[in-house]
């Protein structure tokens, strides 16, 4: 066996067939319809803590554009795929943390009693406590640029302590425009997902009808 032939046999290929195609496309479906759950799990009830809702946004975002190009989809769909997936995991992990606030949040006078420097893993935050009895609020407030030690700040505190502190108060919060922007985003990454085993297999009829007029095949894995 040639070189040639063993590299041929060792390289993937996407599906040549549209059963094959769905197939990668119902997977696909399948990681991120598991992936928005697990983001959706984590923003409601971790919402305080930023690694296991960016965990579960990192492996979604890894693994539905490899599953677009098993597919068939190049580089271009990848892509696109990518930028659709952040946009909707990340947006409407927010939509849920401020909607899960705006429900049950208590309006909160607090005094700034420590302020935690920023990081190369976190941004600045400060140690809150309650005016009222002087206890010390859960979770930290961040980002909590421009107040320092003594300060007060007015704050939406969840009683059950799912969620960080978040500045301010219900009127701040847009869950509402954030949940539709996070639609949105989803529904053209579902589009683009099914579209995609669908224009592969157009490209490949087209390649198919030009390698019978040319003697060369034409590159189609970039788009």
């Amino acid at each position: 066996m040639s070189r040639a032939q063993r590299w041929d046999r060792t390289v993937w290929r996407p599906p040549q067939t549209m059963a094959g195609r769905w197939r990668g496309t119902g997977i696909s479906l399948l990681m991120l319809a598991v992936g928005s759950g697990a983001t959706a799990l984590f923003s409601l009830r971790w919402g305080y803590a930023e690694w296991p809702e960016s965990g579960a946004v990192a492996i979604t975002a890894m693994a539905v554009p490899t599953g677009v190009k098993m597919t068939g989809g190049g580089k271009l769909s990848a892509v696109v795929t990518l930028l659709l997936c952040l946009a909707a995991l990340l947006i409407g992990g927010a939509a849920l943390t401020d909607r899960a606030q705006a429900r049950r949040g208590e309006q909160t006078e607090a005094l700034v009693s420590a302020v935690q420097p920023a990081t190369s893993r976190s941004s600045r935050s400060c140690l809150l406590r309650r005016l009222d009895d002087g206890r010390e609020i859960r979770h930290p407030l961040t980002p909590c640029d421009g107040y320092r030690k003594g300060d007060r700040v007015q704050a939406l505190v969840d009683p059950l302590g799912r969620q960080a502190p978040v500045e301010g108060g219900r009127a701040d919060l847009e869950p509402a425009t954030e949940g539709a922007v996070a639609l949105g985003a989803l529904g053209a990454l579902v589009l683009v997902m099914v579209a995609t085993p669908l224009w592969t297999a157009r490209r490949m009829r087209r390649a198919g009808r030009m390698s019978e007029t040319f003697p060369f095949r034409p590159d189609i894995s970039g788009i």
